[in-house]
């Protein structure tokens, strides 16, 4: 690295950009040692530009989907990397280098579908006016995923919970993790139907909550483990019996009947 004369500087500017266009005056320039050496050394560095691995443009979202789709269906032990590679399209090297090993992008799935159930499924659920029926409606989700799309991959979560968590410290935190904060969820959706006069105010919010999870979790397995639409549909009914309406009192006294009659 050493200070170019002028001339020497404008002349390989007109090298590389528009030759063609070199004043005259510059042209003797272009015959100097320094500067012919100047042209040689940017085109060996460009060879070597052009001869480097090209690195893998990668869009995480649609990587995280795909490996999402390839875990959740085949589970984590049956998925390898070679079928990571062929569902996100990844050579492994590239995978390797942004999302770190198959369990660290284990991890990331288990994440990323956290946050897609919560945009997908459970944020539309809270803008509906009925909290109980939005409930039934979940529940009334899965058993029609099977008897009606055919779909039996179940919930990567309680997949997860069943074959990996028990094995794995930082799996089960998650795994722990999101089925509480379900569990709250549901509690919360108990709470404001019994608020709105839909749900019988003298049942304990937190049983209901809790039997609801036990329910939901239920359900996913037997979705893709047994999946018989009568069975479902009875199973998912249960939800109703769980968050009963407010009981109608028979006999209750007539404020209107005329006390002197």
């Amino acid at each position: 690295n050493f200070p170019l004369r002028q001339d020497f500087a404008d002349a390989l500017g007109y090298m590389a950009e528009e030759p063609d266009n070199m004043p005259i005056e510059l042209r003797k320039t272009t015959n100097s040692p320094l500067v012919t050496g100047a042209i040689a050394g940017s085109k060996t560095l460009l060879r070597r530009e052009v001869s480097k691995p090209r690195r893998h443009r990668i869009n995480v979202e649609a990587a995280l989907d795909a490996a999402m789709r390839q875990f959740w269906r085949h589970g984590y032990a049956a998925t390898s990397i070679h079928d990571l590679e062929a569902a996100m399209e990844l050579p492994r090297q590239s995978i390797y280098n942004r999302f770190g090993s198959k369990f660290q992008l284990f991890l990331q799935v288990l994440d990323h579908y956290e946050a897609k159930m919560q945009e997908d499924v459970l944020e539309p659920m809270l803008a509906g006016p009925s909290p109980r029926k939005a409930v039934l409606d979940l529940f009334g989700r899965i058993a029609s995923e099977v008897s009606e799309d055919g779909i039996r991959d179940g919930c990567l979560t309680v997949n997860t919970a069943l074959e990996v968590a028990p094995h794995d410290e930082k799996v089960a935190a998650r795994i722990h993790n999101s089925l509480t904060g379900l569990e709250e969820l549901l509690l919360d959706f108990v709470l404001r139907g019994q608020q709105t006069g839909e749900i019988d105010p003298m049942h304990s919010p937190r049983e209901a909550a809790s039997s609801l999870l036990s329910l939901f979790l239920g359900l996913r397995v037997l979705a893709r483990s047994r999946p018989d639409e009568e069975l479902l549909t009875s199973v998912a009914a249960q939800a109703g019996a769980l968050m009963p309406p407010p009981s109608v009192k028979v006999g209750a006294p007539n404020s209107s009947t005329d006390s002197n009659a």
